[in-house]
């Protein structure tokens, strides 16, 4: 966990952490251009982090869908975004095998732990907490890619 995430988990109460995180976040700020520099050089590593965030993408879908199963609408949505996650993981592996490249089994990434550990364990706020944590997972997953696109 960085270190300015890490003093907003203990500046924080348990209550509104994330969401104090969204509207008062720390200096973060864009992506490095020395990440992106990186990240063309090591596209294998890349591209099995890519196909690891889809596959979680499309499980934390689906455990939201068992969590949260009175919320219909709720679980229409996760199931179609479980599967066009599950679609864009089959599409990054097709590309890795293309390259003659072997999925490698990764740790999970500090700034997605960090966020984590800034969801709610109260109901209802816990909800909001975990469907805000995907959309801004996602939103620099897309930030990223932006970055790397020709």
């Amino acid at each position: 966990m960085s270190i300015e995430v890490q003093k907003v988990v203990t500046q924080n109460s348990s209550k509104g952490r994330l969401l104090r995180f969204l509207f008062k976040p720390p200096p973060l700020g864009p992506t490095p251009p020395a990440w992106v520099a990186l990240a063309r050089e090591r596209l294998p590593e890349l591209l099995n982090d890519h196909a690891d965030a889809e596959k979680k993408a499309a499980s934390t879908a689906i455990a939201l869908i068992f969590s949260y199963p009175a919320d219909l609408e709720l679980s229409l949505q996760l199931s179609r975004l479980a599967r066009e996650e599950l679609r864009h993981f089959e599409q990054v592996s097709k590309l890795m095998a293309e390259l003659g490249l072997t999925p490698q089994r990764r740790r999970a990434g500090r700034y997605a732990a960090g966020l984590r550990a800034l969801v709610s364990r109260a109901e209802p706020r816990r909800k909001l907490d975990l469907l805000l944590l995907g959309a801004l997972i996602e939103a620099r997953s897309c930030e990223r890619f932006r970055l790397l696109a020709p």
